[in-house]
């Protein structure tokens, strides 16, 4: 006879009842925006070795409100992680 192990209960809402652990999973989740500023980066670094029009064009990009919002998003969780 086998005996199946015990499995506690775990709600879906355990990490936002401790401070502490919610504070830990929120910055894990900052993660995600920080990636995603060290892969607009690498674009900039891979669009100046593509040439002059590249490099011009993902300045453009990064100068434009979309990016620079996005630019300002990132640093501020960049802060916080």
């Amino acid at each position: 006879m086998t005996r199946r192990p015990y499995h506690r209960p775990l709600p879906s809402n355990w990490w936002r009842r401790e401070p502490r652990l919610f504070r830990y999973i929120v910055r894990e989740g900052t993660s995600v925006f920080v990636g995603l500023y060290a892969a607009i980066l690498m674009d900039g670094m891979i669009r100046l070795a593509q040439g002059r029009a590249a490099w011009e064009s993902y300045l453009a990009a990064l100068s434009s409100p979309w990016g620079v919002t996005v630019q300002l998003i990132c640093l501020g969780f960049a802060l916080f992680h």
